[in-house]
C-alpha cells in the first residue's frame, strides 16, 4: 500500500514537468521565428513592415537623472534619485540629433544616516 502512495505523486510530478517542458519548448520555437501564431498573412506583413521601418531610425535608450529628493519612511531618512529613460537619436558622425523622453522611470533609494 505504501508503494502506491509514493508512486502516484512521482507519476504526477513527471507529468507536470513533462507538460511544462513541452509548453516552454513551444514558446521558444515561436519566439525564434518572430511570427505570431494566430494572425493571418496580411497582418503578419504589416508587423514585418513596422519592424523594417524601425531599423531605419536607430536610437539608443539612456537613463538620465531628472530629480532627487529626501523622504522619511518609518522615521528613517532616504535620498531618492529619479531617472527617466530617453530615446537618443544620433547622426552618422555620432552627434546627438534629438532626445525623446519616454514614460519609463527608475528610482534609486539610498539610506541617509543610521
Amino acid at each position: 500500500m505504501s508503494l502506491k502512495k509514493s508512486f502516484l505523486p512521482a507519476v504526477m510530478a513527471v507529468c507536470i514537468i513533462g507538460a511544462s517542458v513541452y509548453m516552454s519548448s513551444w514558446d521558444v520555437r515561436n519566439e525564434e521565428t518572430h511570427s505570431p501564431v494566430m494572425l493571418s498573412g496580411e497582418e503578419t506583413i504589416s508587423v514585418q513592415g513596422k519592424a523594417a521601418g524601425a531599423a531605419e531610425d536607430p536610437y539608443d535608450l539612456e537613463n538620465k537623472l531628472v530629480g532627487t529628493k529626501q523622504v522619511m519612511d518609518d522615521g528613517i531618512a532616504y535620498k531618492v534619485e529619479t531617472y527617466q529613460e530617453f530615446e537618443i537619436f544620433k547622426s552618422e558622425d555620432g552627434s546627438t540629433v534629438k532626445e525623446i523622453p519616454t514614460s519609463n522611470f527608475n528610482y534609486l533609494r539610498y539610506r541617509i544616516g543610521k
